[in-house]
Parts: structure tokens; C-alpha cells; sequence
């Protein structure tokens, strides 16, 4: 898995613009992490979306087998690339981290998995991100994706998902606190990288890169 990162890393970082910033999404596995590199590139243009990555992630069909790693660009946030890694998380290294220069992570957990254990990994693996030497300065947020969203939402707009304490937010160091902020929406729905609903979770993303990182972001910036 190291090795096969290791290339990709290569291959990309020789083509990837100097002032580009990069992002990766990671998270539990099927909760949305694909989905969302391609609702934000194609919006709802890409109409089969569910069935064909279901096609693609079938080892038995050789043809179009689909590895799991995909890029993509945008022109959010200064023009940026944002990658999808395909892994367990125990199985997430370093290489990415080491090998470019990461800016942020889109941390995907499904809103509806009940299992307490894959909420126990993905808790764990967040908060050892959140603290690894290469990604101090980086921005996190993390996406609580609350699938098939057809009506509005009920209650307090400002009381938080059940997900924000089982993933140890109400609790995180103040020297990441600041970094990190948890956002609840529908994936599958988004149309694009300037749909509403993603519009603060990029406020938030370039809000905490012009402290940590002293970027500048012009007003031209798709916020």
C-alpha cells in the first residue's frame, strides 16, 4: 500500500502547479467519500453516479475495475487538488502527508452508521491526523454526510449531530479546536463545488488557511 502511494505521489507531484493547494478526503469506507470528489467536479451531471461506482469498485469486472484512487481539480480556494484515497483507515500512511504538501482533510462519516466500532476507528483516526507533525497547519473538516436528506431539518439549527461528540469534537485540544469544524449535509445531493450547502464548509477551509498558512484568498475566490 506504501509503495503503491508512493508512485501515484510521484507521478502527480511533477505535475501539480507550485501555488496549487492540495486536500485529501479520507474516512470510513462507503461513506461517501467518492461520492463527494464527484458531486462537487460534476455537480448532477454525472446522473448514474451510485450505480457506475458500484460497476467500478466490482474486482470481478476487468474491464472496468476501478482502483480507488481518484483526483481531481477545482477552482475553489485558489484553484486547489483534492485526492481520494482508497483505504481502511488503519491502513492510511503517511505517504501523502510526507510526500506533498497537504493543506486540508475532508473527513467523510455516513450521519446513519451505527456501528460502534467503525465510529470508534474513524474517531481515533481523525484525532491522530488532527496531531501528526505534517498536517499541524492544516485545515479539517469534517463531513457528516446525512444520506437521502428530502425534507428540511427539524429542532435547534444549532444543536449538534450526535456524531460531534462520538467523534471526540466537544473535545479537542484548543491547539486543534480552532482547525476543525464539523458540517452536516447530503453528499449524493451537492450540485457542484458552488452549491450552497458546500459554501461554508470552504468558508471554514480558507478561514483557518490564511491563519495557519498565511494565504490569501481574493475576493474572486469561489468562497
Amino acid at each position: 500500500m506504501a509503495e503503491i502511494c508512493s508512485q501515484i505521489c510521484k507521478v502527480f507531484t511533477s505535475n501539480l502547479k507550485k501555488q496549487s493547494q492540495q486536500f485529501l478526503i479520507l474516512g470510513p469506507e462507503k461513506s461517501g467519500k467518492t461520492t463527494l470528489l464527484y458531486r462537487l467536479k460534476f455537480g448532477k451531471n454525472w446522473q448514474d453516479m451510485s450505480k457506475d461506482l458500484e460497476i467500478m469498485r466490482n474486482e470481478w469486472n476487468v474491464d472496468e475495475w476501478d482502483a480507488g484512487f481518484h483526483y481531481e481539480e477545482y477552482s475553489m480556494m485558489s484553484n486547489c487538488g483534492v485526492w481520494d484515497i482508497p483505504a481502511h483507515l488503519s491502513q492510511v500512511v503517511n505517504t501523502w502527508y510526507n510526500s506533498l504538501l497537504i493543506h486540508g482533510v475532508f473527513f467523510v462519516v455516513d450521519a446513519n452508521d451505527k456501528d460502534p466500532q467503525r465510529i470508534l476507528e474513524a474517531r481515533n483516526a481523525l484525532h491522530r491526523l488532527m496531531n501528526e507533525d505534517a498536517l499541524r497547519r492544516a485545515a479539517f473538516a469534517v463531513i457528516i454526510n446525512k444520506r437521502y436528506v428530502k425534507a428540511p431539518p427539524t429542532g435547534d439549527p444549532k444543536e449538534k449531530h450526535p456524531l460531534h461528540y462520538r467523534l471526540g469534537l466537544h473535545d479537542v485540544h484548543d491547539s486543534c479546536s480552532w482547525r476543525v469544524k464539523d458540517f452536516v449535509l447530503d453528499v449524493e445531493g451537492l450540485n457542484g463545488e458552488r452549491d450552497h450547502a458546500w459554501h461554508p464548509v470552504v468558508v471554514h477551509m480558507k478561514t483557518v488557511l490564511e491563519r495557519s498558512s498565511g494565504l490569501h484568498f481574493t475576493d474572486k475566490d469561489h468562497a
